[in-house]
Formats: structure tokens, C-alpha cells, sequence
């Protein structure tokens, strides 16, 4: 596991990342249908496993909302500012469902862990 320092470090570089490539003009695509919908997906489904919550004390519920409000933000700042982008309702639906994905993983991965630690345990 991460040390606690690194994996603050990790995602706060992330985030920064991800606010530098959401709001400058890139020209990135798939060739498939709704490509842009599973990058957004992708991007935020990451920011959400990265997310250092065991070393906070809020709950899952807490970390889908601000992270929402993070890709909501960041849709409304390419609306208004002159970065040639465009905001999008279905790219914040897009960010919300990779959150969703990103917790869901890291909870049957923590609970798989927690199970197999305390299985491991019993009296025989």
C-alpha cells in the first residue's frame, strides 16, 4: 500500500492533471461511438480509486458529491472561458457514472482484502 504521504501526493497530481487537461485545447478522440463520454467515464473512474479516503474521515456518499461538484465546475469553466471547449450535460452524467464504477471497484476490492485478512485468522 501506498505510504499515506504518496498517495496524497498521487492524487493531488492527478487532479491537477486532470484540471490542466480539461481545460486547455486538446484534440483527443476515439473512434468509437460516444468515445469522449468513456474518456470523461475513465478520468474520473481513476480519480475516484486514487482518491485518499481511508486517510480522510468521510464516507463514500461525501466523496461521489465532491467530486461531482469538482467535474461540474470544471464543465462550467469550459463554457465560459475562452479555452475552446465546450461544457456538457452528458459529459458531468459521464463523470458521475465513472465516480460510481471507481468507488463500487474500491469497495469489493477493500471488502475481498478485509475478508481474506480476517479469514485467515480463525481458530483452528
Amino acid at each position: 500500500m501506498l505510504n499515506s504521504r504518496w498517495h496524497i501526493l498521487l492524487w493531488f497530481a492527478y487532479l491537477l492533471w486532470l484540471v490542466c487537461a480539461s481545460l486547455t485545447p486538446l484534440d483527443i478522440s476515439l473512434d468509437v461511438r460516444h468515445g469522449d463520454k468513456l474518456l470523461h467515464g475513465l478520468a474520473y473512474f481513476f480519480m475516484a480509486m486514487l482518491y485518499p479516503w481511508p486517510l480522510v474521515r468521510h464516507g463514500r456518499v461525501f466523496i461521489f458529491v465532491v467530486l461531482t461538484i469538482l467535474g461540474s465546475f470544471i464543465e462550467l469553466l469550459q463554457s465560459v472561458l475562452p479555452v475552446n471547449r465546450t461544457g456538457d450535460i452528458k459529459d458531468i452524467l459521464a463523470n458521475s457514472l465513472g465516480i460510481i464504477l471507481g468507488l463500487l471497484v474500491l469497495w469489493i476490492f477493500q471488502t475481498t482484502a478485509y475478508k481474506e485478512k480476517y479469514s485467515n485468522n480463525k481458530i483452528k
